[in-house]
């Protein structure tokens, strides 16, 4: 569904409000409209100046020739509220707020409430506060209030960032190398349209190739979320730089998914989820957007990389390996042909090593890309350039690289690209010759490497499935406190339809004797108290109880232990359950609810090390298949699952039938859900299914 931001992005008309002729935010606004062409007609309002910047200047709103589609306030927080409710009443409806004090740092609450009641009472669509203001290079719509790069290139890119400042970080720093731009948006506050409104404007937009997120937050989740997949499906990247971590709430840390999760994977794994590419750093960032924009599909998932260095391609292996990028196994026809091509000395390997021969006689080089463009495994071939800009008596080195390239780009085969083993100037000649031809120069081994296997991983995951929708039905809930375990949690889990071993409740010695019969042993002996959410930390689970006085006597054991280790308990019985004897694979599900993403699904390795694994991966609730099957690959779980060192390969497909089960029941236990966990899952060979021996659910204590 296309979200109509005409009047906000591309406006026929405009007032500029608070421009002085001394010079100011809003004369910046004028000047760019000036010097990016819009064809929107301009008008300065100010209560005493006739003039500003060439153009008539009137007093106020009603004085103008008509009503115009966008008004920009660039004033200070109060005379700007003034001047927003003017033009709201004479019929504008679109505009933005440059100035600041609307909430943010504490100050401007009162004002932020009134601008709150503005935009509601009226529909108005609000760029800001807090903010530079909207670029639309496409349209020449530039009511942006900051200085933007010079030289300015127009292209496929637009940029949207929570961030104004670090706009200069981008674009400033990608002079020279193509980075061009269609849209600059800084959304400030976001008190009226949100990051997801433009997103989803943008993926509309016949002009737009890739669209680049600064992210401080997300004010509207599911409305991100829809957006960020309408634009995946549209065939258009999102690439995303976000800052800050989400500390998970105490209450979900009496659950291990609250540490083994970790703060900022929730945002990690609605961002994966929704196909949108999550990088590092500016640098990643830039040459990340760089690379998608030049249109560019590969041909196989894996790449070749190339340089006249040694050393070079020794740095390139290590950052490949390091950065998970996919190297292509060359043909048994490629390496044969290839040690024709290279001086014997030569080691035919990917990265492969063009020798410093290659410079003396360019047609090794010529051969050797045009070689590993023709192998049917390689989908991109990189050629790796010391610098970008070679010093005095220097640059024909890397002019006469670039040319070859250049020519190589025109075979047939495989897309290729350039970069950089630094970070530095570009020769003008290198970078024209190379992008003239649909060649990307991308700048630093690190941020390139990263930038590759970002753009092969893109296209290899093809289109994202929908998000889950919220449960229809009934909300579950429990009696009691705010913590269900033991034998309550696992009536929850039964009534849900997850698998579980056979138990029973009982409230004494005698009645677990009576249920002896009833159940298969050995038997699991697990102790119930109100409050306790970890039983073995009492000694309140014992394994492998195999006679009945067996059980007599580690019921007497277990009472005589709590006495001594939580005397401040109540026993309130014992659930008796068949201990699962086959072969298994233990591993962990749960549930934590992220004060920006709302509940989000992990799956790991379980045991005394799942907190020693290292954060792990986290979808959106509730969880497709496909979002399981990717939790499970994303951990070492996968390789258990396959059969570890000789061991038989694990029942997957019961698992994730469980995790689905799981995290439907999880959505249906409302929004005072902070965690839920299964803990362990017992996974068996393949045919033997999964079941869930132990669970916990954590509400909020409101």
């Amino acid at each position: 569904m296309m979200d109509d931001l005409r009047t906000l992005l591309d406006p026929v008309s405009i007032a500029v409000v608070g421009a002085s002729p001394r010079g100011n935010r809003g004369l910046q606004i004028i000047e760019n409209l000036q010097r990016f062409g819009s064809s929107a007609r301009i008008y300065p309002v100010h209560p005493r100046e006739t003039t500003i910047a060439g153009l008539t200047a009137y007093p106020d709103a009603a004085s103008l020739p008509e009503t115009c589609e966008f008004v920009a306030i660039a004033l200070d927080a109060d005379r700007s509220l003034d001047v927003l409710e003017e033009f709201v009443a004479a019929g504008t409806r679109a505009g933005s707020l440059i100035a600041s004090g609307f909430g943010e740092g504490g100050s401007g609450a009162e004002q932020r409430r009134r601008l709150d009641d503005i935009l509601t009472e009226s529909g108005f669509l609000l760029c800001g506060p807090n903010c530079y203001g909207i670029l639309n290079a496409t349209s020449g719509f530039a009511a942006y209030s900051g200085q933007l790069v010079e030289p300015f290139t127009r292209g496929n890119v637009a940029l949207v960032m929570q961030s104004g400042a670090l706009t200069h970080s981008v674009t400033d720093s990608a002079v020279g190398r193509g980075l061009g731009l269609s849209h600059l948006i800084t959304t400030g506050n976001e008190a009226g349209v949100g990051l997801g409104r433009y997103v989803r404007a943008l993926a509309h937009d016949e002009n737009v190739g890739v669209i680049g997120l600064f992210i401080e937050g997300l004010r509207d989740v599911e409305e991100f979320s829809s957006a960020a997949i309408e634009a995946a499906e549209a065939g258009k990247p999102l690439v995303a730089l976000t800052v800050g971590r989400s500390a998970l709430g105490q209450q979900a840390a009496l659950a291990h998914t609250g540490a083994i999760a970790g703060q900022g994977s929730a945002l990690a794994g609605l961002l994966r989820r929704c196909h949108v590419v999550q990088v590092d750093d500016l640098d990643e960032f830039r040459e990340t957007l760089l690379l998608f924009s030049a249109g560019l599909v590969p041909s196989a998932p894996a790449a070749a990389i190339t340089s006249i260095s040694g050393g070079g391609t020794g740095l390139l292996a290590d950052l490949s390996e390091d950065l998970g990028l996919p190297v292509a196994e060359l043909s048994d026809d490629s390496r044969e042909s290839l040690a024709a091509a290279l001086p014997g000395f030569a080691t035919v390997a990917n990265p492969l090593d063009l020798t410093g021969a290659s410079v003396e006689d360019p047609t090794i080089a010529i051969q050797a890309l045009d070689l590993l463009k023709a192998d049917p495994g390689v989908g991109v071939v990189a050629l790796a350039l010391n610098v970008l800009r070679g010093s005095a008596g220097q640059e024909s080195l890397y002019r006469e690289q670039a040319d070859l390239l250049a020519k190589c780009a025109a075979n047939p085969g495989a897309p290729v690209l350039a970069l950089s083993l630094t970070t530095g100037a570009a020769d003008d000649v290198v970078v024209d010759t190379l992008t003239r031809s649909g060649v990307p120069v991308l700048s630093g081994a690190r941020a390139s490497i990263a930038a590759i296997t970002a753009w092969l991983a893109w296209h290899r995951r093809g289109r994202p499935a929908p998000l889950g929708t919220g449960i229809a039905e009934d909300v579950v809930s429990w009696d009691g406190g705010p913590v269900a375990a033991g034998a309550q949690a696992m009536d929850l889990l039964a009534e849900a339809g997850v698998p579980t071993p056979a138990s029973i409740l009982v409230s004494s010695a005698a009645e677990a004797v009576e249920a002896w019969d009833s159940l298969t042993p050995p038997m699991v002996l697990k102790l119930e108290a109100a409050g306790l959410s970890h039983k073995t930390e009492v000694g309140g689970v014992v394994t492998s109880i195999g006679s009945c006085e067996q059980l007599i006597e580690e019921v007497s054991r277990m009472r005589e232990t709590l006495r001594t280790r939580a005397p401040e308990l109540t026993i309130d019985g014992f659930l008796l359950q068949e201990q699962v004897q086959a072969d298994t694979v233990e591993c962990i599900v749960g549930v934590v609810r992220d004060p920006q993403v709302g509940l989000v699904l992990t799956v790991a390795p379980g045991g005394v090390l799942a907190e020693l694994m290292g954060p792990a991966a986290t979808v959106p609730v509730p969880a497709v298949r496909q979002d399981i099957e990717e939790l499970i690959d994303s951990s070492p779980l996968a390789t258990l699952l396959d059969g570890y060192r000789g061991a038989a390969a694990k029942d997957r497909s019961a698992l994730v039938d469980l995790v689905e089960c799981f995290g439907r029941l999880a959505a249906r236990c409302g929004p005072d859900l902070v965690a839920a966990e299964l803990n362990p899952v017992l996974v068996g060979a393949e045919g033997d299914g999964a079941v869930a021996v132990d669970a916990l659910f954590v509400k909020e204590e409101l």
